[in-house]
């Protein structure tokens, strides 16, 4: 009976093991995608049975992974080089990236076309998360259904009324590669940067 119970337990640990190499390949295959998606693509991967930390844990250590992979310490390259930029089902999630790399536009086909089905945007940034040649993360969501969805991030180096005007006659551009209808004249929520809200009137 012990060697048996023996080898069982070294079953389970090596189940462990396993779902723990998974995570990490999910997690950083999709390193964009909401924590939910990760964890429920997870999920769907680990064997039945196996011990798995609870979805706070996960979500924290998915939260974890990305300050330390694109933290102040990786730049551009390093990110690129690492292939993450797929989505949780393997589609790619680079939409565009500026000669001079000041822009770097992130998103799928089927996110533009559900942007461009939403009467209602909205947008912000956050300067806690970017590679180093960045300054800010700049996202952009659509309200669908009554609730707000993120469809579009860019990474920029500046935040200048040019830099947004790029922003949204990029938008416009590849939509109209993709044959996606642009939305007309959608109600666009910002926060106080004059910058934003000068070039968007612009475009929309």
């Amino acid at each position: 009976m012990e060697p048996t119970e023996h080898v069982g337990h070294e079953g389970k640990a090596q189940d462990e093991l396993m779902a723990e190499e998974k995570f990490k390949e999910i997690s950083k295959a999709a390193i964009l995608c909401k924590p939910a998606q990760i964890i429920n693509k997870f999920h769907g991967e680990v064997e039945a049975g196996t011990s798995v930390p609870d979805d706070a844990k996960l979500r924290y250590r998915i939260n974890y992974m990305r300050k330390k992979v694109y933290g102040a310490e990786c730049g551009l390259d390093e990110m690129l080089a690492t292939g993450s930029l797929k989505t949780v089902s393997g589609e790619n999630f680079l939409l565009y990236i500026a000669e001079e790399k000041d822009l770097m536009m992130m998103g799928t086909k089927d996110n533009l076309s559900r942007l461009m089905k939403c009467d209602e945007w909205m947008s912000d940034g956050t300067f806690s998360i970017v590679p180093k040649e960045y300054h800010q993360l700049y996202t952009i969501c659509g309200k669908m259904y009554g609730l707000w969805s993120p469809l579009v991030y860019v990474l920029m180096k500046r935040r200048t009324k040019n830099d947004y005007y790029k922003i949204w006659m990029k938008i416009c551009q590849i939509c109209d590669e993709y044959g996606i209808d642009v939305v007309e004249a959608p109600i666009l929520h910002v926060d106080f940067e004059n910058a934003v809200s000068y070039r968007s009137s612009i475009i929309l």
